[in-house]
């Protein structure tokens, strides 16, 4: 969900969508992450740096067009503390168009790539005079500090590769997830998976999310582990459905069942949806906390509390309710791409992250100042058993 849906429904600030919150106590102003334009934020918590004493320390990268679009990289070493810039990702193909980035840190070595490297990988080449595109992967070695390119996946025709997202599955291999048009005589978009033993041939290529609904466009897909060690993945599924968020799971990460079923549903009791731009993250207690883009309500009209909380399920099963909390950053003019001229920024697919001690999270969302996207930061108190709304 990016410039290139130009064909999204436009929404319409009708009803409301009406959730009673609980006090969220103490919550710190948001500060910026950077006074330059920044947007596409990617947080982590380092687990298995090199020095032990850099493990807790948190990563975060985020696209800026300043001079050139690049990546910057950010780090803080305690809960509370201001980010200050440590590195940057550069590419001279950058320059041909740059897109949905992703961070993760490496739980074991693949290849010759050491237990606790760094990889960041986007799309490159959108621009419709540079294509066909690629995702890119460059690795870190040094916490974030420097950057080397290491493989690439390249389309295969000028349909768009965006979207990447990594996991470890069970067998060792790392796998990439991607939103993929490169099969338009059959689908819109698909997701689909492909994976790496040594860390540079990529192989197996093989979906995961399609629909016999030709203008479905299942994307923008985030997989974590699960308290209960299944790997679950969200995605947004554009076109006719509205961009409602969707999720699915797997046993060993690589395997998610009938590529055709598209997956269930995540709703509010009251019926309203997250749509658009899901990320989520698992709390220490097992939680799962999700963001995204709009709260709609059954009618697709933007709630009143669009832009302002997060999704949160207790027990750490999709399957079972949801409920409401507070944003960290609230955003309440988010919209989708079509309200007006640039506004795919506000909150536009927000990060997540636990502190270590489970007592707060941290949120990091864009908005837009009018004249450029910016992205701010805040932690806000964990709730404890029981709080939240569940509307």
């Amino acid at each position: 969900m990016h410039q290139r849906l130009m064909s999204i429904v436009a929404r319409t600030v009708l009803g409301a969508l009406s959730v009673f919150m609980l006090a969220p106590g103490p919550q710190a102003k948001a500060a910026l992450l950077s006074p330059e334009p920044a947007y596409n934020a990617r947080v982590l918590r380092l687990q298995y740096a090199a020095q032990p004493d850099e493990r807790s320390q948190m990563i975060v990268t985020a696209i800026s067009p300043v001079g050139g679009p690049h990546v910057d990289v950010y780090a803080a070493d305690q809960t509370g503390a201001p980010f200050r810039q440590i590195g940057t990702i550069s590419d001279p193909q950058f320059a041909t168009g740059l897109c949905c980035g992703t961070l993760y840190e490496l739980p074991r070595h693949v290849g010759a790539l050491p237990q606790g490297t760094l990889l960041w990988a986007a799309s490159v080449g959108q621009k419709p005079e540079y294509r066909p595109m690629a995702i890119k992967i460059y690795g870190s070695e040094d916490e974030g500090r420097t950057w080397r390119y290491l493989s690439e996946i390249r389309s295969p025709n000028k349909g768009g590769l965006w979207e990447p997202e990594f996991t470890l599955g069970r067998d060792g291999a790392l796998i990439m997830f991607f939103s993929d048009e490169t099969d338009q005589a059959q689908y819109s978009q698909t997701t689909k998976k492909v994976r790496t033993y040594d860390a540079v041939n990529w192989r197996d290529i093989g979906y995961v999310v399609v629909s016999d609904i030709r203008g479905d466009r299942p994307g923008m897909p985030v997989v974590r582990l699960l308290s209960d060690g299944q790997y679950m993945m969200t995605y947004e599924l554009g076109g006719p459905a509205q961009f409602i968020v969707y999720y699915r799971l797997s046993d060993d990460g690589w395997n998610w069942g009938n590529p055709a079923d598209v997956g269930a549903e995540i709703r509010l009791p009251n019926g309203a949806f997250p749509a658009h731009t899901p990320r989520f993250t698992v709390m220490p207690d097992g939680a799962i906390l999700l963001a995204a883009q709009l709260i709609e309500t059954p009618r697709l009209t933007l709630g009143a509390r669009n832009g302002r909380v997060l999704l949160v399920n207790r027990a750490g099963n999709p399957a079972t309710p949801w409920r409401t909390i507070p944003a960290p950053v609230p955003v309440p003019g988010a919209c989708s791409e079509t309200c007006r001229e640039y506004q795919w920024c506000p909150n536009y697919s927000s990060a997540l992250l636990p502190s270590e001690s489970d007592r707060q999270v941290v949120e990091f969302a864009s908005s837009w100042t009018g004249s450029a996207c910016m992205t701010s930061y805040a932690w806000a108190p964990w709730p404890s058993a029981g709080q939240g709304s569940a509307n």
